[in-house]
């Protein structure tokens, strides 16, 4: 192992940390002596138990350390961050000023990032020093890249310090829901990663082989992107592969990962990758990631998370009760803000499919690439079948049922422009950026609000979603015309009357669906 080591451009040596400070037992691994240079300056404490933040040894830029509260408060509130924990890490205006390597500040411009979002503002610096979080921002904030930073800064550590053979992880494990959102973290990992000595992924999903993926893990990986049901199966079946090593987890998606199917897998991941090799005192840091947090798993997430940062993105609306809002501790409640145009039908069932033909064939809302979401497979299959016949364009289906391979392809030809419409199942709903999307159409409405936020968020910011609803949704009706009167001015078409007017909207009638 080298004797030093520092994650920050020679040109600045205040970040850097020297790993001879650091010694490594036979028994265990203890930190000594790790230099925090202008640590009165940084108004937080690096986690004293989180083993990878002191081995990172983050230090905010002069730049950051020098601003004053105002300037702070007023940088928040431009950026319209909303944040609540103890000891808050300040927000970064620059990746520079994270101490990236050069290589990686090259691989962000590559993706298209030249300044931080408000979501990574925050979130960066946070993780960096070792804090959990609980974080919400609107789908195409950048979440993705602002938990990947962090991730790959403190694997990159731990692989020098561990020797720099590539042998000691994994050190980070991301789970998601679906296999689309895995294979797309993945992909932009090994984009931010480009360059970088011994840092390898594993991806480990369902359609694939499972010892091809054995394989990779036990070649040597530091970041693992798994959906949690195959992760377990491949702990369970092969006892002998490392995970005890694994010192930060993402939960993204976690308001679909804390439902019924997903929770109780989450909870045994979190058991089993919770025993490290170090020694005792040292713990996990986990991160939970949605554009949607609703209040019943922020109480879950109270209950797995250490001194947690609570990060929002978005507008502030006072006193609305509604099951997608959050309670702060100021009083205050956040609902997301869709930044696209949205336009609310009232359609009877029988009269969907002629309300669809109508506006696919109508140049004046034909505006392809096109999502239509429907609530199952088979009608995702016939609906596509009758969309091609009766619009005469090229369309396809998604729907789970269809190999991983199948959906692969399906979806790439859908991003490459050689497919106009997408009909899909609450497959892709979440997470997957799809940037060159010009329409959302909710064929049925969609489970929950909460899932109503995540489909039309597939759409660009110039986009525009029509959902069509009717009396099968009234369940939804309260919270939906909340979230609707909460979008700013302009943004929402004016409401259908029967919608407005329908008693369980006017008396808040919010069972579940």
């Amino acid at each position: 192992m080298k004797n030093s080591y520092s994650l920050t451009n020679n040109n600045y040596n205040q970040s850097s940390f020297n790993l001879s400070n650091i010694t490594k037992s036979n028994k265990d691994l203890e930190i000594k002596n790790v230099s925090l240079k202008n640590a009165t300056q940084t108004h937080f404490q690096i986690c004293p138990n989180i083993f990878h933040a002191q081995l990172t040894a983050y230090v905010p830029y002069p730049e950051i350390s020098k601003m004053s509260e105002t300037q702070v408060q007023n940088l928040l509130k431009k950026n319209r961050i909303i944040i609540h924990g103890k000891s808050i890490p300040r927000p970064i205006t620059n990746f520079e000023y994270c101490h990236l390597p050069p290589r990686m500040i090259d691989n962000l411009k590559n993706l298209g990032y030249f300044q931080p979002t408000s979501i990574q503002m925050q979130v960066i610096p946070t993780s960096l020093v070792g804090r959990d979080i609980l974080a919400n921002a609107q789908t195409g904030s950048g979440k993705t890249v602002a938990f990947l930073i962090p991730i790959i800064i403190h694997t990159w550590s731990l692989s020098q310090f561990n020797g720099n053979d590539g042998k000691g992880g994994p050190y980070a494990l991301i789970i998601a829901p679906t296999r689309e959102l895995c294979i797309q973290i993945e992909d932009q990992t090994k984009k931010l990663i480009k360059g970088l000595i011994n840092m390898k992924t594993a991806l480990l999903i369902g359609g694939f082989p499972i010892p091809n993926q054995v394989y990779r893990l036990e070649q040597g990986v530091q970041i693992v992107i798994a959906t949690p049901g195959r992760f377990i199966d491949i702990i369970n079946n092969y006892p002998k592969l490392n995970i005890n090593n694994i010192h930060m987890v993402v939960i993204d998606e976690v308001d679909m990962m804390f439902k019924v199917g997903f929770m109780n897998q989450v909870t045994e991941i979190l058991e089993k990758t919770t025993i490290f090799s170090l020694a005792s005192g040292y713990r996990q840091q986990i991160l939970m990631f949605s554009a949607t947090i609703p209040e019943s798993v922020e109480k879950l997430a109270n209950s797995i998370l250490k001194d947690y940062i609570r990060i929002s993105i978005g507008n502030q609306i006072d006193d609305i009760n509604s099951n997608l809002i959050n309670e702060n501790s100021e009083g205050k409640n956040s609902l997301p803000n869709i930044p696209i145009k949205q336009t609310i039908l009232w359609v009877e069932n029988k009269s969907k499919k002629k309300q669809l033909f109508s506006l696919l064939n109508d140049p004046k809302y034909y505006s392809p690439p096109i999502i239509i979401f429907v609530e199952s497979k088979m009608g995702a299959d016939l609906l596509s079948k009758a969309i091609e016949k009766k619009c005469n364009t090229v369309t396809l289906s998604l729907h789970s049922d269809k190999s991983q391979e199948e959906r692969n392809q399906i979806l790439q030809s859908f991003i490459n422009g050689e497919i106009e419409i997408l009909v899909a199942t609450e497959i892709i709903s979440r997470g997957l950026n799809l940037p060159n999307v010009n329409m959302i159409i909710n064929f049925d409405m969609a489970s929950s609000v909460s899932e109503y936020v995540h489909q039309v968020g597939r759409a660009n910011n110039r986009g525009w979603a029509i959902t069509f609803i009717n009396e099968d949704s009234k369940n939804l009706f309260k919270e939906f015309v909340t979230l609707l009167k909460a979008q700013p001015s302009g943004r929402v078409t004016p409401l259908p009357s029967k919608l407005l007017n329908h008693g369980f909207t006017l008396s808040g009638n919010t069972k579940s669906r």
